[in-house]
């Protein structure tokens, strides 16, 4: 199928790249369907793009890259919407601010989004742990992320 892009114009994508938002993501709970688009496959900044209108897009990344030690807990209500059991191939990703000056990128740790590639249902959590909201990535790329106060 094509869409529109706000980064790329218009593109191909496969019904693969697809993920569905039941409940949308914070502050665009109606945008419910949006590509996973990957420039190159496991290279990292890749994007959410919505499916139904050119805007939201995020960029996103692997929190891992920017924290060694990220842990994600997902509550009982979490992972019955996203049908998560033991064998569930998840992927969690977390949305990117890209200020004008690009040395300034900070990720979201503390919301990611998570994502049940058996099924391509997605979400976006709140993490009980205390990570930021606007962790650097090119200033702290270490183990311990910086604390919001």
């Amino acid at each position: 199928m094509k869409i529109e892009t706000r980064d790329f114009g218009t593109m191909e994508i496969s019904e693969e790249q697809i993920l569905e938002f039941p409940n949308g993501i914070y502050a665009f709970e109606d945008a419910k369907r949006f590509a996973f688009i990957e420039l190159e496959k496991g290279r990292y900044p890749a994007w959410l793009q919505c499916i139904d209108n050119i805007r939201p897009c995020f960029i996103v990344f692997d929190p891992w890259l920017i924290c060694k030690d990220y842990e994600i807990t997902l509550n009982s209500g979490e992972k019955a919407m996203l049908g998560v059991n033991d064998k569930t191939n998840l992927q969690v990703l977390c949305i990117a601010r890209v200020p004008e000056d690009y040395k300034e990128t900070t990720v979201n740790l503390k919301s990611p989004i998570v994502i049940n590639m058996d099924t391509k249902k997605a979400a976006q959590v709140i993490l009980p742990k205390n990570y930021p909201y606007r962790q650097p990535i090119f200033k702290n790329n270490t183990n311990e992320t910086e604390k919001e106060g």
